[in-house]
C-alpha cells in the first residue's frame, strides 16, 4: 500500500501521467516496462476514480491506483491518493519487489507512507486499530517489515525526523536510509509470517522510545 497526499492545483491527469511514466521505467511483472498503460480516470459526479493496473502488470500481479476528487480535500487519509499491488510473494522475485522495485513505487509515488505487507496482517489489526488511529496522515498502527514512513508521519507518530529513525533502528534492520523526505525501513528482505511480522512490530517501537498504539501501558 502507498498512500500520498494531493493537492487541488495538481489534477488528476498529471498525477496519473507521471506515474504511468515511472512505472514505464520499471520492468514486469512490477511496471509496465514501456508498453504504456492505462488512461487517467474520471471523477465524474463521484469522489473517486479508479485506474486498474492490472492488465498492464506482469502475471500473477494486480494492481489499482485510486485518486481523490481534487475539490474539497481535507487533511485526512480519506482525501489520499493510494495505490495497491497484490501478489503471492512466493512466487515472484520478493527480495527484487523490496530492494530494488520499491524505491522506484516510493519515488514516483512521492508518498507519505508505503509499506510491503500481507492483507490479513491489516485485516487482524483493524479493530483495534480504527479505535487507536483515526487518520492515517496523524499515524500508524503497525511499523512492517518494510515501510516507508515520510518526514511529517515521522514527525506526529514518532516526535522524531527521518534521520532520527536511520540512526536509531540502523542497527536492528538489514537496511535504513533516508529516502526523499522520509525514511525507508527494511527490517528485513525475508519473506515472514505474521508472528514474526508482530515480533519486529514490537521490536521497533520500542527501539523508537514510543509505546505501540493499542497495547497495554
Amino acid at each position: 500500500m502507498i498512500r500520498s497526499i494531493p493537492t487541488a492545483e495538481i489534477g488528476i491527469p498529471e498525477t496519473h501521467a507521471r506515474i504511468v511514466s515511472a512505472m514505464n521505467s520499471i520492468s514486469p511483472p512490477w511496471g509496465f516496462g514501456g508498453c504504456g498503460g492505462p488512461p487517467a480516470p474520471n471523477c465524474g459526479r463521484e469522489l473517486l476514480a479508479e485506474s486498474r493496473l492490472s492488465k498492464h502488470l506482469g502475471p500473477g500481479v494486480r494492481g489499482s491506483i485510486v485518486y481523490s476528487f481534487r475539490a474539497g480535500l481535507r487533511d485526512a487519509g480519506m482525501s489520499d491518493d493510494f495505490m495497491k499491488i497484490e501478489f503471492n510473494p512466493t512466487r515472484q522475485d520478493y527480495q527484487a519487489l523490496v530492494q530494488e522495485v520499491f524505491p522506484k513505487y516510493i519515488h514516483a509515488f512521492s508518498p507519505y507512507s508505503a509499506f510491503v505487507g500481507d492483507a490479513d496482517w491489516g485485516l487482524a489489526d483493524w479493530p483495534e486499530e480504527k479505535k487507536c488511529v483515526t487518520n492515517s496522515r496523524y499515524g500508524i498502527y503497525r511499523i512492517y517489515p518494510v515501510h516507508f514512513l515520510g518526514n511529517v508521519l515521522c514527525q506526529r507518530t514518532f516526535q522524531k525526523m527521518p534521520g532520527d529513525l536511520v540512526t536509531v533502528l540502523s542497527r536492528d534492520c538489514e537496511h535504513v536510509e533516508l529516502m526523499g523526505e522520509g525514511a525507508l525501513i527494511i527490517q528485513t528482505s525475508r519473506i515472514v509470517g505474521k508472528a514474526e511480522a508482530d515480533a519486529i512490530n514490537e521490536l521497533l517501537w520500542n527501539r523508537l522510545g514510543r509505546q505501540r498504539p493499542g497495547s497495554a501501558s
